[in-house]
């Protein structure tokens, strides 16, 4: 199944399978998307032989506690989202509260009576014209979301009724989707934070990432900037749900020995995730493009997911070198930079360093909206222009992208507000 088909596969079976309040395949959404079969099958067995469950509250605040926070070490695994979750932390300290973390765990326990599940919910899905590995796929996802959701309820439920607040890291997956729903249902607040530039996705370029807006469950999103509250509009009416906090890590600071060339020699190439491989191959040939026509030589500078060598190979003579870079080196090596559809460029827009984004005639709204998209090398002397003449671009751009100025103060006027609530 190709994703398009994946996307409207999970909207039909919308509220179908709902318990006690819960939409118990929600938390398994992100993980439909996989294309190829050997894919599938794995995830098959992950959802018959393990289980997600709470670990005990890494806090000792129990008795007496202002809100509960719950995070997934699925999601704790890249090294961004570690420290989003520690300078989060950081703001939170002031506060009492019940910390929960997930871990999808085996159970071998389980396995019977997920089998007896998936039997009758691969039933209930038959009439769906889908794929047999996709329809049993979707089963054993359905056969888990109820366990998890039992599991997770049972671990939370005593915390919910002295709670105002539940604060999830991210509502769109997991374990932390179903403790969102189990604490909408028990009408207890709930928010969330973002972990990238969300975009709207059309039919030609729809991922996983659109989960992002599509299974966004929580009550608030404290989200980077007033551009994602824009792109969140396009999909329905989340007025008053967002409060812009940008985004919740420390700005990139430069060594004094950045400094910007008279004449340009070297620009980077910035790839997006695996899930965008398609557009990765489009953006290098626009960098092999660039460097011929301008005569310039680039860097490549890859996603943690990203295959090294198979993206080497598509570089031209020009291309110094493809790697992993640590902000500092790479932008002490570059004069510009071209991207996709990437929140790392927040990271840009902190040292002014000057960036594009390529459209393939399939970028997202939010990126276009930026002035800063390119189809054509020779756009490129223009903005590089403009971007330095408009000493104040950036802090526009900063203004509209990641709106950080007192992010500590917000996020604690708006728990103070949660948390007085009535």
């Amino acid at each position: 199944m190709k994703p398009l088909e994946c996307f409207k596969a999970i909207r039909t079976l919308e509220g179908q399978f709902l318990i006690e309040g819960v939409e118990i395949l929600r938390a398994s959404n992100s993980r439909l998307y996989v294309t190829s079969i050997k894919k599938q099958i794995a995830l098959i067995i992950f959802n018959l032989f393990f289980a997600s469950k709470f670990n005990k509250s890494l806090r000792e605040e129990k008795d007496n506690h202002d809100f509960i926070y719950l995070s997934s070490s699925n999601v704790l695994k890249k090294q961004h989202t570690k420290e989003m979750e520690e300078l989060l932390l950081t703001y939170l300290d002031e506060y009492s509260y019940v910390q929960f973390r997930s871990r999808d765990k085996l159970s071998l326990s389980d396995f019977v009576v997920k089998v007896s599940l998936a039997f009758k919910y691969f039933r209930a899905i038959n009439l769906i014209k889908l794929p047999m590995i996709y329809r049993l796929l979707i089963s054993c996802s359905l056969a888990k979301g109820e366990l998890d959701a039992k599991y997770i309820k049972k671990e939370i439920s005593p915390y919910l009724k002295k709670s105002k607040l539940v604060f999830t890291f991210c509502d769109a997956i997991g374990s932390d989707n179903l403790a969102c729903q189990i604490s909408n249902a028990a009408d207890v607040t709930t928010a969330t934070i973002q972990h990238g530039q969300y975009r709207r996705l059309s039919s030609v370029n729809i991922s996983a990432d659109c989960e992002a807006y599509e299974n966004f469950l929580s009550n608030y999103l404290l989200s980077w900037g007033e551009e994602t509250e824009t792109e969140f509009s396009l999909s329905g009416n989340y007025s008053g749900r967002f409060l812009h906090v940008g985004r919740l890590l420390k700005p990139t600071i430069l060594d004094k020995s950045f400094h910007k060339r008279d004449e340009l020699s070297v620009f980077g190439v910035v790839l997006c995730g695996e899930n965008q491989a398609d557009y990765n191959i489009s953006l290098i040939q626009f960098a092999n493009e660039i460097a011929k026509k301008l005569s310039l030589k680039y860097y490549v500078r890859i996603h943690p997911s990203n295959n090294k060598n198979k993206y080497k190979k598509l570089c031209s003579d020009n291309c110094i070198d493809v790697k992993s870079f640590g902000n500092i080196e790479y932008f002490n090596l570059c004069d510009f930079s071209i991207m996709g559809m990437s929140g790392v460029f927040i990271d840009f827009i902190d040292v002014n360093h000057p960036f594009f984004f390529f459209d393939n005639g399939y970028l997202a709204k939010t990126f276009t909206n930026s002035g800063l998209a390119i189809n054509n090398p020779l756009q490129i002397s223009a903005l590089l222009e403009k971007l330095n003449v408009d000493s104040d671009y950036f802090l526009e751009l900063k203004n509209k992208y990641n709106s950080n100025d007192d992010q500590k103060g917000k996020i604690i006027r708006f728990l103070k507000e949660c948390l007085n609530a009535k």
